[in-house]
């Protein structure tokens, strides 16, 4: 008998593979790309917006503080300081570095009368009220141009020569806009509408009447120029 062994099937030939460009769904992909795409662009509409804000307010304030500093030009050259004089007498000057007047300069100043380190605390207090400031120049107020009173109607006494005195200063600039200069440490420039008026007496402090004998001295006053920011007044 013979023996008979089956043939093995063929194989059958392997499908041809399809190109990956072929499998993908082209239409999905499209709507996902023009998403990201979407998204980027609004990604970088948002940073250009900020960024676009950020340099807007940037120049505004610069315009704000550029306008504010020409407002403030002409007030800032004008200031006031205590020293001393070639002989050693103390002396409040009043300066005007601006080439323009300044009008209604009003000035309190309050000079401490002994004994200083002793209280109750006794003050003469003297006025100039109303005086213009030509350009580039100064006023001058000597102590030995000042008398007191220690009783009122009582008789006039010379200032004594001490360096503790507070003054209050109030000035229009060439527009009329009115200025004061605090008696703080670092002699702060604010509007007179801006300025917190408040009574600088302590509330056991004696205030004296005080008056200048003599009108306060004129002089020029050289590094006068148009307004600067930077200008302190002081020499």
């Amino acid at each position: 008998m013979r023996d008979e062994t089956s043939e093995p099937e063929p194989t059958p030939l392997s499908q041809p593979r399809t190109p990956w460009w072929r499998r993908i769904d082209w239409t999905k992909t499209a709507t996902v790309v023009g998403v990201a795409a979407g998204i980027g662009s609004l990604l970088f509409t948002g940073v250009a917006t900020y960024y676009g804000a950020v340099v807007s307010q940037a120049q505004l304030e610069q315009s704000r503080e550029d306008s504010e500093r020409q407002v403030r030009g002409q007030a800032m050259r004008v200031t006031y300081w205590i020293d001393k004089d070639s002989e050693g007498v103390h002396q409040l000057h009043v300066v005007n570095r601006s080439l323009d007047p300044v009008n209604h300069v009003n000035v309190d100043l309050m000079v401490r009368l002994p004994p200083i380190e002793e209280g109750p605390h006794k003050w003469a207090k003297y006025q100039m009220q109303a005086v213009d400031l030509a350009p580039c120049s100064e006023l001058l107020v000597p102590w030995d141009s000042l008398s007191y009173q220690e009783e009122r109607n009582g008789e006039w006494k010379k200032q004594p020569d001490v360096d503790v005195a507070r003054v209050t200063f109030i000035f229009d600039d060439r527009d009329g806009r009115p200025w004061v200069r605090t008696d703080d440490y670092d002699q702060r420039l604010v509007s007179l509408g801006s300025f917190e008026r408040r009574d600088n007496r302590h509330p056991e402090w004696i205030i004296k009447a005080g008056r200048m004998e003599r009108g306060p001295l004129v002089k020029p006053v050289s590094d006068c120029a148009y307004d600067s920011s930077s200008a302190s007044g002081r020499p």
